[in-house]
């Protein structure tokens, strides 16, 4: 690699929103049985994707992009 790298301009609490609602599409009983097996494994590969931003997000920079410990309320952290 030559040195560049690619740099994300994160709003912190609109990547909380959207992990919010990716979390509440995956968990909806509604949503689950109009999803194929093959959506459920995209759905759950954006929601690692969106994690994985968010934390590095936090740790590296200290943007606030995270949900609560309980993540199955969906709910960001409090500013």
């Amino acid at each position: 690699m030559s040195g560049d790298r690619y740099e994300l301009h994160i709003d912190g609490p609109e990547l909380c929103g959207q992990r919010e609602l990716i979390y509440r599409l995956w968990r909806d009983p509604q949503w689950n049985a109009a999803f194929s097996v093959a959506d459920m494994e995209r759905l759950d590969g954006l929601t690692n994707l969106l994690d994985s931003i968010a934390d590095q997000a936090h740790d590296r920079y200290g943007i606030d992009g995270l949900l609560r410990s309980n993540e199955t309320h969906g709910e960001c952290l409090d500013p």
